[in-house]
Formats: structure tokens, C-alpha cells, sequence
């Protein structure tokens, strides 16, 4: 029996449609939701198909266990049931003095023929027309566990398959940390005591093993507007080590990212709803379109991440853990379409060489093994053009090489991309040879189940599932499950958005059939190559077009290096100081005071600061640093609140004067005004120019200060404001109180 959605297509969904929050302070109308409470051992079953019989291990009282197998006819190997069991994290049945317990359901290892589905269910007494938040902690562990929550608002709980019940729309993903899920509804009157039942389901399906976790469930009233994450969240490229993070939700609130290279320590005995990322960035203004961005990345590194919103009255909401990938450099030009190259060199006949110029990928990003591409398999098929359960069922459409995906009894979902550095606005047709086929001798077999795609990211990124990449025709299924495998040529056209594109060939393998078998060959790419623009200076640089790769032939004078977490950041300006701007590098950062040469991408950031990304830095030696000395008023130019429309000055190393009118330790910001009254958008009306990252501690608001630093910006809803951005503690005698 197939599975109503793939594994993969669950992790991309679940994060859209579950992005989930902090339970208020509302009463919990879950009978030991937190796992605390007593423990019940055995008895018998109450709910499904197997009343009456012995229930496997103990679980938390207050709920109720059910069981449904499906029973098998006469000869039917596909329904063979296997006992669920109940335990705890230490399978003791709560008696561990823990500083949290959870539920966990598993089964023992079962064949390719087994099946088990159950779970809990606990039916709590709610009010016509309230609307109430249904929330739950879940960790999968194992990749073909599939597993959902629901309520059902007839309040009955003696069917697990009643239509009734509303599922989650897709399959909880198996990330191996805890996660929040919510659901949102409106309670009816009913002829079950006007209850609402909340039901947890646990699936394998098909052959294999895995456990979940279930802690903190909850259904609250809601208070405040019920917020949520409705779209997201996205990791869309900027440059190589630089990233916007976009999501949406359904009503206005705040945007916070958190992030690191670790996966976060969550465990449930310590905190699972601030689990501990490593950073964390937050954009103030309330918005319903989020965006935040990660810069100063490490090249070729995995970050965990994970979005969350705050409205005053309302949850938190948030996203579950995703996973961001940085990519390492863009090959000058596309190679290797045929497969021909590889590493180690051919012969001898192998698979799993590594293709020059590719790399492979995985759904989910950044994961391998049950689900993903596994290591050493699905690279390069090189030597007799053939491989498979029988002789010549594969071959290469053009030489001796090709990629391809095999699985038996299990699925493996991702492919093969390649970097090219192109030319900003520029058509691209990304074409090649594929094909696929699924075999099973107990299931029927659709073409459509083991397929082939290809794709181009105009922007350059490496996630497959970003909404950004353009697919030759997503809905086209292009397996037809012939023997030998037969190659269908395809194509996709883009426009190039940045001075690099993404290339992918992209495998499908829908279900768990005894093979699965996916291949691709003989691709060529159609477009103009990449090109730089050489100019003089910042000056010129700044005429140009977002998206230009740039090579400034001066050289040019480091004001400001940034501190973590905004690694690989600095600013710099001509030697007259007539012009400045904001520069992204992955490789060696160098010191204030350096006179360097820089080549990278033009663009421009959320807060509408002129940036270049992807910069390849050059020692020129050093030079004198130019502090132009300005009003308020004069800070910033076209753009911003209350602009003086003279000279732009963004970027530029400046000096400036003012009252202190407000100062922030926690978030290291001050607010100096020396009469112009610029407006910063602050919420209490305080006016005077901005001034971050000195590490400045005010004695009190009647200094008169002189504050050195580069002019930047932020944006507040939708608006520029001019920011003086500090150098940190590294200069302490670029703040000043002249009162002193």
C-alpha cells in the first residue's frame, strides 16, 4: 500500500503548514500533556481494531492507546501487523528521576511486508465558537516513520480512520530534533459532551524501523490573534556567503532568524522551545513579509536555522529546523556535461566516482542516508553501460559515463548540480537526456513514480527546494519504466538574476518499491559566459546595475571590520573619502587601514545599503584613512527619512556631533542629536541620528558626544533610516564626551 505523500515533499510542506508556537498561559485542557503525571502500565486495548488485546510497554495515563492494524486477506503479504509499543526515553515506564519524561512510540525491526499504525488519543471538553490552539513537541527518529497530529471536532475517540479527523497535511518530517507543531480551530457543538478529541498517529507503513517522540501536548484557548507562519521559511542567495531568509505570516509581527553550524541542542529535558543556536539576528518593525539577513558566512558550511515571529498579545511562532548549505566557488564556465571526467580518473569501471564539476545534493539538504543520497552511491555509473538486477538495463547515452540513483526496497531522493558564472540578465537553456524506471512485484507501478527533473537557480543558490528555481515542467512525469531505461531529451530556459546560475538534475524516488532507478546524461548549457566590469572606483561602482561582477582597478581604504557574528564584513572608501561601501568576503578579512583591491558582486541589501558580495580581496598596501567631518542632516543622502538630497555619503568613514537623547546597553545603540532632529522612527518620538556598535556605556543623557563611524542604514516599515554603524570596543576613541 502506498503512502499518501513522499518523505520529501513532507519536509518541505511541514515547515509551510506547522510553523508552530509557544503555548500561552492559558489553561491546558490536556490531561498530562507534559508527560509528568503518572504512568499506566499495560492493560488493553479500548480504540481501533485491536480491542481487547495487550498493549505493548507502558504510557502516559490520561491518554488513551490505540491500535489499528490492517487486517491481511488470505495470501495478502502487503498488511502484515507488528505489535506498536509504548515507552518511555529511559524504558522504564517514568520511574527514572528525569528532569522531564515524553512519550515514545516504536516497533520492533519489521520486514518489507509489516506495517504498524497507532498512537494516543484523548478527547478534552471545549466551547461552541471558541477558537483554541492545539499544540505538540515531536521528534522523529528514522526515515520511514509517518507520522501526523489531528483533532477531530465531533469529539469522537473510538476511530482512528474516521473522515472526520483533520490531519496535518503532510508527513511530520524525521529530523531527529524536537520540533512545534500547531493546529488552529473553532470548537462546535456535538453529541460527544461538546469535546473536541486530539488524536496522535505513528505509521510505518512498509519494511523498516524508528521511533517518535511526543512531549508538551496542548489545547489553550487563543488569546491575542492567532499567529502563524503561512509561507517559508526561504533561503534565498544574495552571494556566496551571504543569505536572505524570507517567510511570511498571517498577521503583522516581528522577524527573528536563529542560526549556527551545530544542530541545535533541544533535547526536551532542557528547553525544547528555545533550543540553543548559536546566533540569532532580529529585525524590529512589524511586517507580514519577513526577511533577515545572514552575512559573513563560512563558505561550503551547513547552518542550521529556524524563523520565529512575536505580536504582543499573540504565540511566538515558529518554523521548524532547516537546513542552509553555502556553496564553494562557481566554475568559470560549464564542464563535464557528458560525465566523461572523473575523479579518481577512469578506468577502472566503478560506481560512485565523483563527476568533475559536479556536486551532489540530498533532500533533505545537507542530509544523506535513509531518504537522501547516500555516500558513494548515485555519483558516476562508468564502464560496460550497464548495471541493474539484469544485464544491459542501463547505459549511457553518449560515452561510457552517466549519473545515476538505485535503490532497493527504499528511496533515494536528490541529484547533482553545478555552479556557472554567467551574465546577469542573460537567457540560459540548461538541456540533457534523461530517464527512470520503478519495478515492484507486489504494488502496481505508475510511471510517474520514480522520476527525473532538471532545473536552473537564477540566483545561484543550492537548494532544490527554493521556490526560486525554474523546473523544465514540475508537473510532467518522465518515468516510463521501460527495460532497458529509456533516455527522454529535456530542457529548461531561465534568466540569470546574479553573475552565477544553478544547474540541477534532480531524482525522484516516490516509494519504497524493490528498484528504483533514476538516470541522466549528455547535457549542454546555452548562453553568454560570465564577464567582470572593471572600474576606477567606488564612485563609479555605484552607478552601476545590481547583479554586475565588478573589479575595482584603485586601490581602496579599509574604514571598519566587523565582529562577529558578522564574520567576512568590512567597509571602504577612496583615498580622498569622496565615496564608500559596504564589502562581503568569504576569504581573509583585512584590517582598518589596508589599501586593498576588490572584485565581486554589486548589490543591494534589505536595508538598502550598496554592497559587494562574493569580494575577492587584494592586499595593495596601506594608506591614510579620510574622516570627513558632517551634521546630521548631511549623513546619508537620497533615501532615506528626512534626506538631504546633496551628497550621497553611505559607506563613507564620517565624524559627527550631538546630545545624547537616548541610549540601549542591552541592544548597543545610542541616539545623539545636534539639532537637525532627523528621525530615526523610533516608537517614543526620540529624535536625533542613530549611532550601533560603538560598545559605549553613557554616563548619563546631558553628554555632548563626537561619535566616529561608517554611515549605514536600516530599514523600519519599509523605511531607510541613517545609521552611524561604530567600530566597536576595537576604537574606543571614536566616541567622545566632550563635556568631560
Amino acid at each position: 500500500m502506498k503512502a499518501m505523500h513522499s518523505i520529501a515533499i513532507a519536509l518541505i510542506s511541514a515547515a509551510i503548514v506547522a510553523g508552530a508556537g509557544v503555548q500561552s498561559s492559558a489553561q491546558n485542557l490536556i490531561v498530562n500533556g507534559d508527560m509528568e503525571g503518572a504512568w499506566t502500565t499495560g492493560g488493553t486495548y479500548t480504540v481501533g481494531s485491536q480491542i481487547g488485546e495487550t498493549i505493548d510497554g507502558c504510557y502516559a495515563t490520561g491518554w488513551t492507546p490505540w491500535n489499528q492494524w490492517i487486517i491481511p486477506e488470505p495470501g495478502d503479504l502487503d498488511h502484515v501487523p507488528v505489535d506498536l509499543k509504548f515507552t518511555d526515553e529511559d524504558e522504564d515506564c517514568g520511574n527514572t528521576p528525569t528532569q522531564n519524561h515524553f512519550q515514545r512510540f516504536t516497533c520492533d525491526l519489521i520486514s518489507p511486508y509489516q506495517m504498524v499504525r497507532g498512537g494516543f488519543v484523548q478527547a478534552v471538553p471545549t466551547t461552541p465558537g471558541q477558537d483554541y490552539d492545539f499544540d505538540a513537541q515531536v521528534r522523529i527518529n528514522g526515515g520511514l516513520v509517518q507520522s501526523l497530529i489531528g483533532y477531530d471536532l465531533t469529539g469522537q475517540a473510538t476511530d482512528p480512520l474516521a473522515e472526520t479527523i483533520v490531519w496535518l497535511p503532510d508527513y511530520i518530517p524525521a529530523l531527529a530534533t524536537w520540533e512545534q507543531y500547531s493546529m488552529h480551530f473553532t470548537a462546535i457543538a456535538n453529541d460527544n459532551g461538546n469535546k473536541t478529541s486530539v488524536w496522535i498517529k505513528y505509521t510505518i507503513p512498509w519494511g523498516g524501523t524508528g521511533s517518535m517522540d511526543l512531549d508538551n501536548v496542548a489545547v489553550t484557548a487563543t488569546t491575542g490573534d492567532y499567529l502563524t507562519i503561512t509561507d517559508g521559511p526561504y533561503a534565498n542567495r544574495l552571494s556566496d556567503t551571504s543569505y536572505e531568509i524570507v517567510w511570511t505570516t498571517n498577521v503583522g509581527a516581528d522577524s527573528t532568524v536563529q542560526f549556527g553550524e551545530n544542530k541545535p541542542d533541544n533535547d526536551s529535558k532542557l528547553n525544547p522551545q528555545e533550543p540553543a543556536y548559536e546566533a540569532s539576528i532580529t529585525e524590529s518593525g512589524v511586517t507580514q513579509t519577513h526577511s533577515v539577513v545572514l552575512s559573513g558566512l563560512k563558505a561550503t558550511q551547513a547552518y542550521h536555522y529556524r524563523v520565529k515571529s512575536s505580536r504582543a498579545g499573540s504565540k511566538t511562532t515558529y518554523s521548524l529546523d532547516n537546513i542552509l548549505v553555502t556553496p564553494d566557488t562557481a566554475n568559470a564556465v560549464f564542464q563535464n556535461g557528458d560525465f566523461e571526467i572523473t575523479d579518481p580518473p577512469s578506468p577502472p569501471p566503478s560506481y560512485g566516482q565523483t563527476a568533475v564539476g559536479w556536486k551532489k545534493f540530498s533532500i533533505p539538504p545537507g542530509e544523506a542516508g535513509v531518504g537522501g543520497m547516500e555516500e558513494g552511491d548515485g555519483i558516476v555509473t562508468y564502464g560496460a553501460n550497464q548495471f541493474g538486477y539484469w544485464n544491459g538495463f542501463a547505459k549511457a547515452q553518449h560515452g561510457n559515463n552517466f549519473i545515476a540513483s538505485v535503490s532497493s526496497w527504499g528511496t533515494k531522493n536528490g541529484g547533482f548540480l553545478q555552479r556557472v558564472s554567467v551574465t546577469p540578465g542573460a537567457d540560459y537553456t540548461f538541456s540533457g537526456y534523461i530517464g527512470s524506471h520503478a519495478f515492484s512485484a507486489q504494488w502496481p507501478v505508475d510511471p510517474s513514480d520514480a522520476n527525473v527533473w532538471v532545473g536552473i537557480d537564477p540566483h545561484g543558490g543550492i537548494d532544490p527546494t527554493n521556490p526560486g528555481v525554474v523546473w523544465n515542467d514540475p508537473n510532467e512525469r518522465f518515468g516510463n519504466n521501460a527495460a532497458p531505461v529509456v533516455y527522454t531529451p529535456t530542457s529548461v530556459t531561465a534568466t540569470a538574476a546574479s553573475n552565477v546560475i544553478t544547474l540541477f538534475v534532480r531524482f525522484e524516488q516516490r516509494w519504497a518499491f524493490q528498484w528504483n532507478i533514476n538516470i541522466a546524461d549528455n547535457f549542454t548549457l546555452q548562453g553568454p559566459p560570465g564577464a567582470s566590469v572593471q572600474v576606477p572606483n567606488i564612485g563609479v561602482a555605484k552607478e552601476q546595475p545590481d547583479g554586475l561582477l565588478l573589479d575595482i582597478t584603485n586601490g581602496m581604504i579599509v574604514t571598519l571590520v566587523a565582529n562577529y557574528p558578522e564574520t567576512g564584513l568590512f567597509y571602504m572608501q577612496d583615498a580622498e573619502g569622496n565615496s564608500g561601501i559596504r564589502v562581503e568576503t568569504g576569504g581573509t578579512v583585512p584590517a582598518v587601514g589596508d589599501k586593498v583591491l576588490v572584485k565581486g558582486v554589486l548589490g543591494t541589501n534589505p536595508n538598502g545599503e550598496r554592497v559587494i558580495r562574493d569580494a575577492i580581496v587584494t592586499p595593495n598596501g596601506t594608506g591614510a584613512t579620510v574622516v570627513r567631518t558632517m551634521a546630521n542632516k548631511s549623513v546619508g543622502g537620497a533615501g532615506y527619512v528626512d534626506a538631504n538630497l546633496g551628497l550621497g555619503t553611505q559607506g563613507l568613514l564620517v565624524r559627527v556631533f550631538g546630545q545624547l537623547q537616548k541610549f540601549d546597553i542591552v541592544n548597543d545603540f545610542l541616539i545623539i542629536n545636534d539639532g537637525s532632529n532627523v528621525n530615526p522612527l523610533e516608537q517614543d518620538g526620540t529624535l536625533g541620528l542613530k549611532v550601533v556598535h560603538t560598545g559605549y556605556f553613557p554616563g548619563s543623557l546631558d553628554e555632548y558626544l563626537a561619535v566616529t563611524g561608517v554611515v549605514a542604514s536600516e530599514q523600519i516599515n519599509g523605511q531607510n533610516i541613517r545609521v552611524i554603524r561604530g567600530r566597536d570596543s576595537l576604537f574606543p576613541s571614536d566616541v567622545v564626551n566632550l563635556k568631560l
